[in-house]
């Protein structure tokens, strides 16, 4: 699958590692666990004397939602196998190192219209890419 962006290329390996949808930011309403969200916190465009370097340093942070402790657990060890360590091409995208830090737990929470709790794991994934 070709990917145009570092949010698209981490959307994608989420999909796939953790086995669920993810959305970007936040679930669209009724949406049930498993599920992940992502959303890009911070970049910065580092600059040599020359000028800029043409990489930029994100930083990703994804949330891991399920009905169990064990499942988001699962989840997100899956996301971290598959995102840390990264560094190569996927699709235009030209990944020169990945990072993931984590995972913290997070309160668990009740999704609206559900009447059991779903539990949230949070991962940081530092992301170097060349524009």
């Amino acid at each position: 699958m070709p990917y145009d962006s570092p949010e698209a290329w981490v959307k994608s390996v989420a999909e796939t590692a953790a086995g669920c949808n993810a959305y970007p930011l936040t679930a669209p309403e009724g949406a049930a666990p498993p599920f992940v969200t992502y959303g890009l916190d911070t970049v910065e465009r580092p600059e040599q004397t020359a000028g800029l370097t043409g990489f930029a340093d994100g930083q990703f942070v994804l949330q891991v939602y399920a009905d169990s402790y064990s499942a988001v657990v699962a989840a997100s060890n899956a996301l971290r196998a598959a995102l840390h360590n990264f560094s190569g091409t996927a699709g235009s995208v030209t990944i020169d190192r990945t990072y993931v830090s984590g995972p913290v737990d997070r309160d668990y929470i009740t999704l609206e219209g559900r009447d059991r709790p779903t539990f949230v794991r949070e991962l940081t994934v530092d992301i170097r890419w060349r524009e």
